[in-house]
Order: C-alpha cells, then structure tokens, then sequence
C-alpha cells in the first residue's frame, strides 16, 4: 500500500488528538510531537495510537527521540511500514 494523503491527514489528526492546549494548535507538527514526547505516558499512547490506527508494529530501535523531534522523522517511519 502505498503512502497517501489519507495516511497523511489520519497521522495529523492522531497528533492533534494528543494535544490539550489551544495554543499548540498553531504551532508545527515537530511541536506538537516534542510536547507528546515530554510526557512519557503520553508518548507511549501516542506510539500505540498509531500503532493500531495504521496496523503496524514498530520495533524498539524505531522509537527514539529523532521519532519525537521531526514530524518528517515519524512520517517516514510510519510510512515505511505502511507501504511494506
């Protein structure tokens, strides 16, 4: 299967649904990944989100803090298990 703009728009929502504070909402998806990232709780709901969103199972190595730090970083990774 092959990434798309659903796959795009489906990661964007599930970050936003991660998000309390109305001000974040302006804020980049690095942003608002990072503000997941400090909680780690949070975090790893958001990992499992995902997870069972877009039917894939990441490994350990693939969970680290560049995965936190750049939207594109966790957008590829998702995206490589999508189209696998």
């Amino acid at each position: 299967m092959n990434w798309n703009e659903d796959h795009e728009q489906k990661l964007k929502t599930i970050i936003d649904g991660f998000i309390d504070a109305d001000f974040l909402r302006n804020s980049g998806y690095n942003d608002r990944l990072q503000v997941i990232l400090a909680e780690s709780a949070r975090a790893l709901s958001f990992i499992t989100t995902v997870e069972d969103e877009f039917q894939i199972e990441f490994e350990d190595e693939e969970i680290d803090i560049d995965f936190f730090m750049s939207y594109n970083t966790a957008r590829e990774r998702i995206k490589l298990h999508v189209e696998h």
